[in-house]
Protein backbone atom coordinates (compact mmCIF):
# COMPACT_ATOMS: atom_id res chain seq x y z
CA UNK A 1 0.00 0.00 0.00
CA UNK A 2 1.45 3.50 -1.03
CA UNK A 3 2.11 6.08 1.66
CA UNK A 4 0.90 8.87 -0.66
CA UNK A 5 -2.20 7.04 -1.38
CA UNK A 6 -3.54 7.28 2.19
CA UNK A 7 -1.97 10.92 2.64
CA UNK A 8 -3.61 12.87 -0.37
CA UNK A 9 -4.62 16.46 0.17
CA UNK A 10 -8.43 15.03 0.19
CA UNK A 11 -7.82 12.70 3.36
CA UNK A 12 -6.05 15.56 4.91
CA UNK A 13 -9.22 18.16 4.58
CA UNK A 14 -10.96 14.92 5.82
CA UNK A 15 -9.24 14.52 8.88
CA UNK A 16 -9.31 18.83 9.83
CA UNK A 17 -13.12 18.85 9.35
CA UNK A 18 -13.97 15.45 11.36
CA UNK A 19 -11.65 17.42 14.09
CA UNK A 20 -13.66 20.62 13.57
CA UNK A 21 -17.11 18.72 14.57
CA UNK A 22 -15.61 17.11 18.15
CA UNK A 23 -15.96 18.84 21.22
CA UNK A 24 -13.91 16.39 23.02
CA UNK A 25 -10.81 15.02 22.29
CA UNK A 26 -10.64 12.00 19.93
CA UNK A 27 -8.43 8.38 20.10
CA UNK A 28 -6.27 7.38 17.00
CA UNK A 29 -9.18 4.18 16.26
CA UNK A 30 -11.72 6.90 16.25
CA UNK A 31 -9.96 8.89 13.65
CA UNK A 32 -9.13 6.00 11.71
CA UNK A 33 -12.36 4.38 11.37
CA UNK A 34 -13.89 7.72 9.99
CA UNK A 35 -11.45 8.63 7.69
CA UNK A 36 -10.86 5.32 5.97
CA UNK A 37 -14.02 3.62 6.57
CA UNK A 38 -12.05 0.17 4.98
CA UNK A 39 -9.81 0.30 8.12
CA UNK A 40 -12.37 -1.74 10.06
CA UNK A 41 -11.92 -4.90 7.84
CA UNK A 42 -7.75 -4.68 7.96
CA UNK A 43 -6.50 -7.39 10.13
CA UNK A 44 -3.15 -8.14 9.11
CA UNK A 45 -0.44 -6.33 11.49
CA UNK A 46 1.08 -4.69 8.78
CA UNK A 47 -1.99 -2.86 7.25
CA UNK A 48 -2.32 -1.56 10.83
CA UNK A 49 0.43 0.13 10.67
CA UNK A 50 0.56 1.29 8.07
CA UNK A 51 -2.56 3.10 8.54
CA UNK A 52 -1.68 4.77 11.91
CA UNK A 53 1.87 5.75 10.03
CA UNK A 54 -0.60 7.30 7.53
CA UNK A 55 -3.09 9.33 10.40
CA UNK A 56 -0.37 10.25 11.81
CA UNK A 57 1.65 11.88 9.29
CA UNK A 58 -1.44 13.62 8.47
CA UNK A 59 -1.81 14.99 11.91
CA UNK A 60 1.29 16.25 11.87
CA UNK A 61 1.24 17.98 8.31
CA UNK A 62 -2.02 19.69 9.73
CA UNK A 63 -0.19 20.44 12.95
CA UNK A 64 2.22 22.63 11.09
CA UNK A 65 -0.70 24.09 8.69
CA UNK A 66 -2.99 25.07 11.35
CA UNK A 67 -0.24 26.80 13.69
CA UNK A 68 -0.52 29.57 10.58
CA UNK A 69 -3.77 29.90 11.51
CA UNK A 70 -3.50 30.06 15.62
CA UNK A 71 -4.64 26.43 15.84
CA UNK A 72 -3.03 24.19 18.15
CA UNK A 73 -3.87 20.81 16.83
CA UNK A 74 -2.40 18.11 19.84
CA UNK A 75 -1.33 14.82 18.16
CA UNK A 76 -1.58 11.70 21.05
CA UNK A 77 -3.21 8.60 20.31
CA UNK A 78 -5.69 8.64 22.86
CA UNK A 79 -5.88 12.23 22.91
CA UNK A 80 -6.57 14.41 19.65
CA UNK A 81 -7.74 17.96 19.64
CA UNK A 82 -8.31 20.77 17.82
CA UNK A 83 -8.27 24.25 19.91
CA UNK A 84 -7.50 28.02 19.18
CA UNK A 85 -3.79 29.02 21.17
CA UNK A 86 -4.20 31.84 23.58
CA UNK A 87 -3.69 35.55 22.77
CA UNK A 88 -0.07 37.24 22.83
CA UNK A 89 1.25 37.66 26.28
CA UNK A 90 -0.09 34.59 27.50
CA UNK A 91 1.88 30.89 27.79
CA UNK A 92 0.39 28.78 25.16
CA UNK A 93 2.04 24.82 26.67
CA UNK A 94 -0.88 22.70 26.41
CA UNK A 95 -1.13 20.81 30.09
CA UNK A 96 -2.75 17.27 28.56
CA UNK A 97 -3.77 16.84 32.13
CA UNK A 98 -6.18 19.42 32.28
CA UNK A 99 -6.81 19.73 28.33
CA UNK A 100 -6.13 23.42 28.58
CA UNK A 101 -3.42 25.66 28.00
CA UNK A 102 -0.79 27.22 31.04
CA UNK A 103 -1.90 30.91 30.19
CA UNK A 104 0.66 32.63 32.59
CA UNK A 105 2.00 35.95 31.73
CA UNK A 106 4.84 35.32 28.68
CA UNK A 107 7.87 37.80 29.54
CA UNK A 108 6.86 40.04 26.51
CA UNK A 109 4.63 40.31 23.98
CA UNK A 110 7.09 38.32 21.57
CA UNK A 111 7.17 35.09 23.33
CA UNK A 112 4.96 31.85 23.66
CA UNK A 113 5.57 30.79 27.34
CA UNK A 114 6.38 31.45 30.25
CA UNK A 115 9.48 31.70 31.43
CA UNK A 116 9.14 28.35 33.38
CA UNK A 117 7.33 26.35 29.89
CA UNK A 118 10.12 28.07 28.30
CA UNK A 119 13.15 26.31 30.07
CA UNK A 120 11.48 23.20 29.83
CA UNK A 121 10.10 23.48 26.28
CA UNK A 122 13.91 23.56 25.12
CA UNK A 123 14.57 20.62 27.26
CA UNK A 124 11.75 18.88 25.11
CA UNK A 125 12.53 19.90 21.53
CA UNK A 126 14.56 17.11 20.58
CA UNK A 127 12.37 14.59 21.75
CA UNK A 128 9.60 15.66 20.75
CA UNK A 129 10.96 16.52 17.32
CA UNK A 130 12.16 13.36 17.17
CA UNK A 131 8.41 11.65 17.17
CA UNK A 132 6.87 14.40 14.69
CA UNK A 133 9.79 12.94 12.20
CA UNK A 134 9.61 9.77 12.59
CA UNK A 135 6.63 10.03 10.29
CA UNK A 136 7.36 12.34 8.17
CA UNK A 137 10.19 10.19 7.07
CA UNK A 138 9.06 7.93 3.88
CA UNK A 139 11.72 5.27 5.22
CA UNK A 140 9.91 4.92 8.23
CA UNK A 141 6.96 3.63 6.45
CA UNK A 142 8.77 1.45 3.87
CA UNK A 143 11.00 -0.17 6.49
CA UNK A 144 8.77 -2.03 8.79
CA UNK A 145 7.61 -6.02 7.63
CA UNK A 146 5.43 -7.74 8.92
CA UNK A 147 7.41 -8.89 11.65
CA UNK A 148 8.56 -5.74 12.76
CA UNK A 149 4.81 -4.19 12.45
CA UNK A 150 3.85 -6.94 15.00
CA UNK A 151 6.71 -5.98 17.38
CA UNK A 152 5.68 -2.15 17.29
CA UNK A 153 2.06 -2.93 17.70
CA UNK A 154 2.37 -4.97 20.67
CA UNK A 155 4.43 -1.99 21.97
CA UNK A 156 0.89 0.07 21.13
CA UNK A 157 -0.56 -2.45 23.12
CA UNK A 158 0.85 -2.78 25.87
CA UNK A 159 1.38 0.90 26.50
CA UNK A 160 -2.76 1.20 25.85
CA UNK A 161 -3.52 -0.88 28.62
CA UNK A 162 -0.87 0.32 30.67
CA UNK A 163 -1.26 4.16 30.49
CA UNK A 164 -1.67 4.93 34.10
CA UNK A 165 1.63 2.89 35.01
CA UNK A 166 3.70 4.14 31.68
CA UNK A 167 2.83 7.99 32.86
CA UNK A 168 3.76 7.20 36.30
CA UNK A 169 6.82 5.40 35.05
CA UNK A 170 8.34 8.42 32.63
CA UNK A 171 7.12 10.93 35.88
CA UNK A 172 8.91 9.27 38.48
CA UNK A 173 12.46 8.67 36.45
CA UNK A 174 11.73 12.84 35.48
CA UNK A 175 11.42 11.58 31.53
CA UNK A 176 9.52 13.28 28.86
CA UNK A 177 6.16 10.98 27.80
CA UNK A 178 8.01 10.16 24.15
CA UNK A 179 11.33 9.03 26.05
CA UNK A 180 13.32 6.33 24.48
CA UNK A 181 15.23 3.36 26.46
CA UNK A 182 18.65 5.95 26.12
CA UNK A 183 17.00 8.30 28.04
CA UNK A 184 15.50 5.68 30.57
CA UNK A 185 18.92 3.93 31.28
CA UNK A 186 20.73 7.46 31.97
CA UNK A 187 17.85 9.27 34.28
CA UNK A 188 17.42 5.28 36.13
CA UNK A 189 21.49 5.33 36.56
CA UNK A 190 21.40 9.01 37.86
CA UNK A 191 18.47 9.17 40.02
CA UNK A 192 19.47 5.02 41.70
CA UNK A 193 22.59 6.70 42.37
CA UNK A 194 21.26 9.64 44.56
CA UNK A 195 18.77 7.53 46.46
CA UNK A 196 21.32 4.42 46.61
CA UNK A 197 20.71 2.04 49.81
CA UNK A 198 24.49 2.63 50.48
CA UNK A 199 23.50 6.34 51.09
CA UNK A 200 20.92 5.36 53.59
CA UNK A 201 22.35 3.04 55.57
CA UNK A 202 22.14 0.16 54.02
CA UNK A 203 18.08 0.56 53.66
CA UNK A 204 16.08 0.80 50.02
CA UNK A 205 14.07 4.33 51.01
CA UNK A 206 10.74 4.71 49.32
CA UNK A 207 11.90 6.63 46.68
CA UNK A 208 14.35 4.21 45.49
CA UNK A 209 11.74 1.34 45.27
CA UNK A 210 9.98 3.80 43.35
CA UNK A 211 12.33 4.79 40.42
CA UNK A 212 13.22 1.00 40.08
CA UNK A 213 9.25 0.09 39.43
CA UNK A 214 9.27 2.66 37.33
CA UNK A 215 12.52 1.62 35.37
CA UNK A 216 10.83 -2.18 35.10
CA UNK A 217 7.55 -1.10 33.79
CA UNK A 218 9.23 1.69 31.07
CA UNK A 219 11.83 -2.06 29.97
CA UNK A 220 8.66 -3.54 29.65
CA UNK A 221 7.12 -1.43 27.11
CA UNK A 222 9.19 1.08 25.47
CA UNK A 223 11.89 -1.88 24.03
CA UNK A 224 8.60 -3.26 21.48
CA UNK A 225 9.24 0.55 19.99
CA UNK A 226 12.49 -0.47 18.67
CA UNK A 227 12.19 -4.00 17.03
Amino acid sequence: MLLEDLTSEDYKIKVRNFLENQTRPVYESTLLWNIYPEYKNKTASIDTYQYHFAIMRLLYQLQDELAKENIYLHVHFMRIKMLPYPKKGLCREYLEESGCFCKSPTASQQDFYCPFHAKQKNDDVPETLSVKYFYLSDQNYNAINESNADAFLNGTWELLYHYDEYINAVRTLELPENCDMTMVRQNYHRLAKKHHPDLNGGVASEDFLKINDAYQILKKILPHFNP
